[in-house]
This record gives structure tokens, C-alpha cells and sequence, in this order.
């Protein structure tokens, strides 16, 4: 038996999905990208005639969630619209038969499992895991409809938070108070929740541990950032250098862009590293180095950022723009240039000549928005750009 926690009810848990929705528009919370968080309302006619022809009451929170809310945005891969097929209206005895019969599935978690809502007898209401697929059991999950969204929210919230404080600051546009909740339902996690969801599916402690000690660095709780920072190093496989991103944004708390350099310059040392890990220490190297007002390394580093995300135009964009400052228009030309030639923010089958157009022209925009001199650097770079484009291809 699992511990019991306070279960929301209805209206507050469609208000609390539709925060999470409008905070996640790239749907990066587990199974979002099937459903994008969008709810299909059941019409009462659809739900009084799929009652009639089953001879089966829709358990009243279920029938209310699913004409208020919809089906569609929910938990896993989205909550199932009303079945077509299965045996609904059959006795439920998961001890005989099909134990599926005589509930509905609410939701596909992948690989085959499913949760089923039971419909009738005295486990109505009642949420119960299906894992036959793999060899697993068919056995009773959560007490209600309520108690298995709250599970999932407080997951995805979670999750959310690992994942949009991966880089150590929030979204601009989040709410503080969304920001906060998220903020508990990770630090429910780090204690222990023995919540079953989180059984069945872990989240990562280490991006968990980071983003709550990021939030305790912008807050100023240096001592329980630096806690939760080796928390999160300890959970890595690459322990110095989650270190060294703890670091990172202590130095960033403490205003000491100096000691921001040292640690990435550790990082970056350490074995084992992973490319993503890497992009994450050079960028920050890259920004505490322009704030000690030493640019040409500043300069070195973001070549070695474009260089490692050779598939991302915007750090394309940024090492062109500042050769553009320092007056270096074929260096600039050369770095759009490359994105083109590697099919980068543009159409890879066609002329190279319409490839550095589409490539470039998002920077062009920007340039020529720039009071500050844009309009003539955007006309150097133009003219790079096409002394660099061979004949044969212009």
C-alpha cells in the first residue's frame, strides 16, 4: 500500500492542467507529444449512448472529466476517447476470465500497458494498472479518477521543472506560482515519495537536485543550492562536471564571473563528458568571459560552440554577428555559409546559392532591426556571402 496524499478535486485538477499545458507549448513532458495538450469535450449524448449500449453508469467523475474537460490531454499518452470494442459491461472479477472486463481503458503508457477505469461492482471508480504485456500483473493502481490525475500532475510537474531548468534559470514567461508548485512536487520527489507513478516511471534525480538548487541560487540560499548541487552530482554519471555546472551558477549568485571561468575550465576537463553537458559549460564560459571583459577568448569559445552545435543556426547566428561587430564579414559569411552547406535552417536538395539565402535570412532581419549600424553590416554580409557562393552554383 502506497502512502495516501491529498487528492484534488475536480475543478482545481482541469485548472491545474491547463497551467501545466500553457507552461509546456514544446510538449517535452512525457507522452505530451501525442495529445499537445489538446482536450476533445464528450458530447452527453455520446456518454448517455454508450451507456445505453454497454448496460454500464459511468463512474460520476469520469462522465463529469470527460464532458467538461475532454478526452485527449491527460496522463502518459493522453486519456482514450470512450472504447468501441472491449467488454465494458461485463461483472469485474480480475480473478476470472479477462480481467479487463468491466472497465475501460483511460490511457495507453506504451509498450502495452494500459490503465483501466473499473465500471461496475465494489471497485467502481477504481484505477487498476495493466502490465500483462510484459509479464507484469493486473492489479489495483490508484482509489479514484482524482487521485490518479493528482499523481500524474504532481509527476509532470516535476518533470517539467527538470527539464525547463536544465540550463540553471526558468522560462521568462513562467508564473512564479507555477514555478513554486513545481518546485515542491520536485523536492516531494528528492524526500522519497513512494507515490507508485513514480514507482512505474522514475524521473531523474540528478535534473531534479539541479533544478531545485538552481532555484535556491536565484533566491539567494547559496547553502542549500550548493546541498542540492552535489545532490545532483552524486545521482550523475558525470560527477565533475554537474559539479562544475553547480558552480557555474553559484559563481553566477555571488557575481563572479572569474570563478564562473574556473569552474567551466574544470568541466570541461573532466573525462567522460557528454556533448550536451559540454555545449552547457562553454556557453556559460562563453558569457563570464565577456563579463571580465576578455573577448578574444570569449571569441574562441563561442567558435567552439558553433563548431559543437554545428546543427543549430541561432549559434550560427551568434558567431556571425559578433565577426560582424569586429568587422569580420568574411569570417561571418563563412559561418552561414557552413550551416547552408550542412542543410542547416534551409532546404538540403536544393542550390547551394537558395540554401545561403534561406540560411541567412533570419539574420539579415535581425541586422537590418539594429538602429546601431545593422543596415551596413547586413550589407557586408550580403556581399560576403556572395563572393563566397561558387559560380557554378549562384
Amino acid at each position: 500500500m502506497h502512502q495516501e496524499v491529498p487528492v484534488d478535486d475536480l475543478a482545481t485538477l482541469a485548472e491545474q492542467l491547463r497551467t501545466l499545458a500553457r507552461h509546456d507549448p514544446n510538449c517535452t513532458v512525457f507522452g505530451a507529444n501525442l495529445h499537445g495538450w489538446e482536450s476533445e469535450p464528450v458530447d452527453g449524448d455520446e456518454i448517455d449512448a454508450f451507456e445505453r449500449d454497454h448496460g454500464v453508469v459511468l463512474p460520476p467523475s469520469y462522465r463529469r472529466w470527460i464532458a467538461e474537460v475532454g478526452v485527449g490531454a491527460g496522463p502518459f499518452y493522453g486519456l482514450d476517447p470512450l472504447p468501441e470494442d472491449g467488454a465494458p459491461g461485463a461483472p469485474f472479477d480480475p480473478s476470472t476470465g479477462d480481467p479487463a472486463d468491466g472497465t475501460l481503458t483511460l490511457a495507453d503508457q506504451g509498450c502495452g500497458y494500459r490503465d483501466q477505469l473499473v465500471l461496475a461492482g465494489p471497485h467502481v471508480g477504481e484505477i487498476w494498472i495493466d502490465l500483462r504485456e510484459a509479464g507484469g500483473p493486473f492489479q489495483r493502481w490508484y482509489p479514484s479518477l482524482e487521485a490518479w490525475l493528482t499523481a500524474w500532475l504532481r509527476r509532470s510537474r516535476a518533470e517539467w521543472l527538470a527539464n525547463h531548468l536544465a540550463d540553471g534559470l526558468p522560462p521568462r514567461q513562467a508564473d512564479p506560482a507555477f514555478v513554486d508548485a513545481c518546485r515542491a512536487d520536485a523536492e516531494a520527489v528528492l524526500a522519497g515519495s513512494d507515490d507508485p507513478m513514480l514507482g512505474q516511471y522514475p524521473l531523474p534525480l540528478q535534473g531534479l537536485a539541479f533544478a531545485v538548487g538552481a532555484l535556491d541560487a536565484l533566491a539567494g540560499e547559496l547553502e542549500r543550492a550548493e546541498q542540492r548541487f552535489e545532490q545532483a552530482a552524486e545521482a550523475s554519471s558525470e560527477p565533475a562536471a554537474q559539479r562544475a555546472l553547480g558552480a557555474c551558477l553559484l559563481g553566477l549568485a555571488r557575481d563572479e564571473p572569474a570563478a564562473v571561468v574556473a569552474a567551466t575550465d574544470a568541466g570541461l576537463a573532466a573525462d567522460g563528458l557528454w556533448a550536451s553537458t559540454r555545449l552547457k559549460l562553454l556557453r556559460k564560459r562563453r558569457l563570464a568571459l565577456d563579463a571580465l571583459d576578455r573577448h578574444d577568448e570569449a571569441l574562441e569559445t563561442l567558435v567552439a560552440i558553433a563548431d559543437a552545435a554545428r546543427n543549430d543556426l541561432f549559434a550560427q547566428y551568434d558567431l556571425a554577428w559578433v565577426r560582424l561587430l569586429r568587422g569580420e564579414a568574411d569570417l561571418a559569411a563563412q559561418a552561414i555559409l557552413g550551416a547552408a552547406e550542412h542543410g542547416v535552417g534551409c532546404d538540403r536538395t536544393a542550390a547551394l546559392a537558395l540554401r545561403v539565402e534561406q540560411a541567412s535570412a533570419g539574420l539579415l532581419q535581425a541586422l537590418r532591426g539594429d538602429p546601431d549600424g545593422g543596415e551596413a553590416r547586413a550589407e557586408a554580409l550580403e556581399a560576403a556571402l556572395a563572393a563566397r557562393i561558387p559560380a557554378a552554383d549562384a
